[in-house]
């Protein structure tokens, strides 16, 4: 078990980077291969987004034995929030539009 020093007001902030669950992880260029959990910054350029997908945004990455995905584009861009899952063997399945 992983043990931390809680030294500030940030808590919750420290809690979730011990784990990495939220760990900003800078841009996420290719949805593909960007398996490591953390918080990534999405742009136009960035490859394998959902398609007809607002092109900014953030990219919430959870990995566990799969790997989740989770596209918010910025400002809620037409309320659409985007999930797909990745199996062990790293095939992702489709995206799916659970807001929309």
């Amino acid at each position: 078990m992983k043990t931390i020093q809680l030294t500030d007001k940030n808590v919750v902030q420290q809690i979730l980077n011990s784990a990495d669950l939220l760990t900003y992880r800078k841009d996420a260029i290719d949805f593909n291969l960007t398996n490591q959990s953390g918080y990534y910054t999405v742009n136009a350029k960035s490859l394998n987004r959902p398609s007809n997908s607002y092109g900014l945004g953030s990219l919430l990455v959870f990995k566990t034995a799969f790997t989740v995905q989770i596209y918010i584009p910025h400002l809620g861009y037409n309320y659409n929030i985007y999930l797909r899952v990745a199996s062990e063997l790293g095939v992702w399945g489709d995206w799916v539009n659970i807001r929309g």
